[in-house]
């Protein structure tokens, strides 16, 4: 005894169903990224902390001029170590090669 439903009506339900899932799913994928941004967000902040320099530490320095030259993906963009011999500022240094301290 199977009750005969209208093939028109039985589509619109399944139709409904389709919808009302996929709903669903939106709006947990939209849940799901703000969590995630947020997330991205926070760990950004972590790495992107000033370092302090003092005096003595060991740093690379980084060739900006070396960045966007074309064809020379492989050349090295950072020569270094150098030790820090003094501050002048806040982001200021004067830098001395630690193979040969004499040398600024």
């Amino acid at each position: 005894s199977l009750i005969e439903i209208p093939y028109e009506e039985s589509l619109n339900r399944r139709i409904a169903q389709i919808i009302g899932t996929f709903t669903d799913a939106l709006i947990l994928a939209k849940d799901n990224i703000g969590t995630i941004q947020q997330v991205q967000e926070e760990c950004s902040r972590k790495i992107k902390k000033a370092f302090i320099f003092k005096e003595g530490d060991l740093v690379i320095l980084y060739d900006a001029a070396k960045q966007n030259v074309h064809g020379d993906k492989f050349t090295l963009r950072w020569t270094g170590p150098y030790y820090i011999h003094k501050k002048i500022g806040d982001k200021t240094v004067i830098l001395r090669d630690k193979a040969d301290p004499d040398k600024l």
